[in-house]
């Protein structure tokens, strides 16, 4: 990731100058209501071989970008956001390379200053993309799904809410389409399709379902959106990655056409040279020496992820010291002091250690019970949910740890839940018919595992509880 010394900019004159600022073309962007200042913006990237009737909106020619006048503020760039790999259809490394590779290539535009930071994955954030009143403040990227609210035929929607009075962003969030009638795929190479044995083609030529999309593609024209950049309809703009539409096994928008740069270098031009360096170098397992891919390396701020042969690159570092961290799942964290030179390469490499697992005593703090409803007919189903709490003897929250349990009573079956980074798990009855009031659902915990952790259960506050039908 970069960061570069560059003037003060005057977004109001630039607008006057440049072309397609004004154009038109449908789908349009959806504003809406939002708190008092905020507006909402909505983007509805489509298919190309379901795309909506164009419209006839009137507006002149489209130019080599569409830029509205709304843009970060300078000094909250670098622009940081999440990861929400939950609905995610793919492995969590292919997820992330593609999508931050996405914002990579805006990134590596030269003549731009703008810059992302990735923050981490999260799966308390979610992309707020469907029916958000007000912004939560921050960036997410991930899968929902869309096909409810948007309609079968959206690949992708990304909002973003700015500031009418400053005409400044505040939160942009990107939804991939998480509907199984598109089939996600990070490309491994960027030119031939591989497809690990599926068949693409029918006998006869004819494409098979589902929709494949390469991550990738899309996220580098979602994260356009985020700078902030229209979409693009006209035929003559086909070939460049703010056009609006995709199509199946499409690639191209991968990388940036000559009117997408214009369009970056417009709204977040360099207009100092900056004395940079770069730093480079490989992410390996300590004790095999395998490469390790999906790595997170930073350097002050500034942050990239290892490629799957371990090697990192963090290009345009403004010259100067850096202390460069390098981390990865299942490893200890390893940092490393470094010195940027102008127009020179510093090689920074680290060999991680498998981290130990944490390891304690863990016990039951809480039992929520409540019900759940459903009315089919003349008949009404109820079930219960028994919210358990585990935690240490520190009182804090055991993350991992598989809660199992069995229900008495009104029906009588077995589970078994993880809880997640608060520590809770949510179990669930069978569902039962038309019970009588006053039936009981009765939940009782068996056990609770996590490797190298005991299981303490003199210490449990309670180690069953019940809740009855109305």
């Amino acid at each position: 990731m970069k960061r570069v010394l560059f003037a003060g900019l005057v977004i109001t004159a630039l607008l006057l100058s440049l072309a397609g600022t004004v154009a038109a073309a449908p789908p349009a962007d959806n504003p809406g209501n939002g708190p008092p200042d905020l507006t909402k913006v909505v983007f509805i990237h489509y298919r190309h071989d379901a795309a909506p009737a164009k419209g006839g909106i009137p507006g002149p020619p489209e130019g080599e970008y569409k830029y509205n006048g709304i843009h970060w503020a300078d000094e909250d760039i670098p622009v940081d956001y999440w990861v929400n790999l939950t609905n995610s259809p793919v492995a969590d490394a292919d997820a992330l390379t593609g999508i931050n590779t996405g914002f990579q290539t805006w990134e590596d535009e030269p003549n731009s200053y703008m810059d992302w930071g990735f923050l981490g994955t999260s799966t308390d954030l979610s992309p707020q993309v469907i029916g958000p009143t007000e912004p939560d403040y921050n960036n997410v990227m991930g899968w929902e799904y869309l096909s409810d609210e948007y309609g079968a035929n959206v690949i992708a929607v990304a909002v973003y809410w700015y500031n009418g009075r400053t005409k400044e962003l505040v939160d942009v969030d990107v939804a991939m389409n998480s509907d199984p009638s598109y089939a996600w795929w990070q490309n491994p190479t960027g030119e031939d399709w591989v497809t690990g044995g599926e068949e693409l083609f029918d006998e006869d030529g004819n494409r098979l379902p589902p929709y494949d999309v390469d991550i990738q593609n899309i996220m580098t024209h979602e994260s356009g959106h985020g700078l902030v950049l229209g979409d693009l309809y006209a035929d003559y703009n086909s070939e460049k990655t703010m056009y609006g539409y995709s199509a199946e096994l499409e690639l191209k928008k991968r990388s940036l056409d000559p009117g997408d740069e214009t369009g970056i270098q417009a709204i977040y031009p360099i207009t100092e040279e900056a004395l940079t360096g770069t730093i480079t170098g490989t992410v390996t397992d300590a004790a095999t020496g395998d490469p390790i891919g999906g790595a997170t390396v930073t350097a002050d701020g500034y942050t990239t992820m290892t490629a799957s042969d371990g090697t990192y690159t963090l290009a345009d570092m403004p010259v100067g010291s850096y202390t460069v961290t390098a981390s990865a799942t299942g490893y200890s964290d390893q940092s490393k002091a470094a010195d940027v030179l102008e127009n020179q390469t510093t090689v920074v490499d680290f060999a991680l250690s498998p981290a130990v697992a944490p390891t304690g005593t863990m016990h039951v703090a809480d039992i929520a019970m409540s019900l759940g409803t459903k009315t089919a007919g003349p008949n009404t189903f109820y079930w219960a949910i028994a919210t358990v709490t585990v935690i240490d003897a520190g009182g804090l929250p055991v993350e991992g740890a598989t809660v199992e349990g069995h229900w008495e009573g009104a029906t009588t079956d077995t589970d078994a839940e993880l809880t997640g980074a608060n520590g809770i798990a949510s179990l669930t009855s069978d569902s039962v018919k038309n019970p009588a009031s006053g039936a009981i659902f009765h939940f009782y915990i068996d056990n609770i595992k996590k490797d190298s952790w005991t299981y303490d259960l003199g210490s449990n506050i309670e180690s069953d509880d019940w809740i009855a039908v109305p």
